[in-house]
């Protein structure tokens, strides 16, 4: 009788797992990302979301579980105070820029994530 309620406790535990599962699966996962809306060069552009725009267009195509949603209209002279208020609120973009003072800084206070 044991043996058969543990078959039973067994195979009900898998059959939630199984549809936690599938469940997970068909939910969408979204991609956050975080850069500022000037030119790295300052050169003046009229449109600088454009490429972006047009690169998540076909990635979600490619992709369709995943939607891909960014932070945008962020001066670039304000960007590393933003992403540092991010980092420290726990909402940070799941893909961001970073100067190479800001990787050294991050990397030695174990923020970024290998």
């Amino acid at each position: 009788m044991k043996v058969k309620q543990l078959f039973l406790a067994i195979l009900f535990v898998l059959s939630c797992l199984s549809l936690f599962l599938i469940w997970e699966n068909k939910q969408i996962k979204i991609i956050r990302l975080g850069f500022y809306s000037d030119s790295s060069w300052g050169i003046p552009t009229g449109n600088n979301s454009y490429v972006l725009d047009e690169a998540i267009k076909k990635f979600e195509e490619l992709h369709p579980g995943v939607r891909i949603v960014y932070d945008s209209g962020i001066p670039k002279e304000e960007y590393s105070n933003w992403i540092s208020s991010q980092i420290l609120k726990g909402s940070e973009p799941d893909v961001f820029l970073l100067s190479s003072d800001q990787i050294s800084l991050f990397a030695s206070k174990g923020i970024l994530k290998t």
